[in-house]
């Protein structure tokens, strides 16, 4: 599994860029730290998966790569406010 981190290497990386410097020019362009902004692009994938789809919570989270119902479902209530149970029902 490839983390966040090492995306932004890899990225960094393509671009000629130490990880440093690739940080400082995304802020620059889009305000926000590149792990948060990918944690929140993480987030918006997951709601509407749980919300638009009938794809059990399991799949949703191995989709998205969580490696455990437990990271899905507390990543669900840190990022969203709710559990994915509750995520659904409000959408139905």
């Amino acid at each position: 599994e490839i983390t966040e981190t090492e995306n932004q290497a890899a990225i960094a990386e393509s671009m000629n860029l130490t990880r440093k410097q690739f940080t400082k020019r995304f802020v620059k362009i889009f305000g926000e730290l590149p792990n948060r902004w990918m944690i929140e692009r993480k987030a918006q994938a997951v709601h509407k998966e749980i919300t638009s789809t009938k794809k059990s919570f399991k799949q949703i989270a191995m989709e998205n790569g969580f490696n455990s119902d437990t990271v899905f479902i507390r990543f669900c209530k840190k990022e969203l406010g709710k559990t994915p149970t509750e995520l659904r029902e409000d959408a139905e």
